[in-house]
């Protein structure tokens, strides 16, 4: 912002006053717009986030709500998995265990508006009630991926048995001892795979809430 002094002699106490109420409404008008041309900027970036926010959360809840059909259907495969060890424990011509399904999904969820948001300062521009709400949905999704995360190795550890499997897809050549251990492998993936899906419908909820939608 520059002033610049008033050309011309100063004549009078009036002519003083004059030039001094110019510069001083000069000034005024300068830091005004000044004022006025930062805060458009500060609403321009938090419309920005908020758009970025919005949409990321809409596509995470899309991906979110496409894979949370299946997981019952990944548990019961655990719980059959345990049935059938421990039926093949006791009895060997009982052998259904060629017939175990391993397989899982994941969701790749996204934060990089929320990282965005944070690094440019533009939740500083928002209500504090509207970032709170974002805050809560990434936090809980930060949670929700570490518990996937977690499940996941416990699925892993359930599929190195598959490398024992013999010719025909079975798990004949374990011993009993073997077979507990895979037994034990499929509980610990069914317990996590059952707290990732709490997490998921606290997350889809919690989307909701971001989004202001009742």
């Amino acid at each position: 912002m520059d002033i610049h002094p008033p050309h011309g002699p100063v004549n009078s106490f009036k002519d003083f006053l004059l030039h001094l109420l110019t510069v001083i409404l000069g000034i005024l008008i300068a830091l005004s717009l000044e004022g006025l041309i930062e805060w458009h900027h500060h609403r321009s970036l938090a419309e920005e986030a908020r758009s970025n926010l919005t949409a990321e959360i809409r596509e995470n809840r899309q991906l979110l709500a496409g894979g949370l059909p299946a997981a019952p259907a990944a548990e019961q495969r655990l719980k059959a998995t345990i049935e059938t060890i421990e039926a093949y424990r006791k009895d060997r011509r009982d052998d259904r265990t060629s017939k175990l399904d391993w397989s899982f999904g994941l969701f790749p969820l996204s934060a990089t508006g929320w990282s965005t948001a944070s690094s440019t300062g533009a939740l500083s521009y928002m209500d504090y009630s509207e970032v709170q709400g974002y805050t809560r949905a990434y936090v809980l999704q930060d949670e929700f991926l570490t518990m996937q995360q977690n499940a996941l190795g416990k699925w892993l550890d359930l599929q190195k048995w598959l490398a024992r499997r013999d010719s025909k897809g079975s798990l004949s050549n374990l011993n009993n001892e073997e077979l507990s251990e895979v037994e034990a492998a499929a509980s610990a993936a069914l317990l996590h795979t059952e707290t990732e899906e709490t997490f998921a419908k606290d997350l889809m909820q919690q989307y909701a809430k971001a989004l202001r939608e009742k």
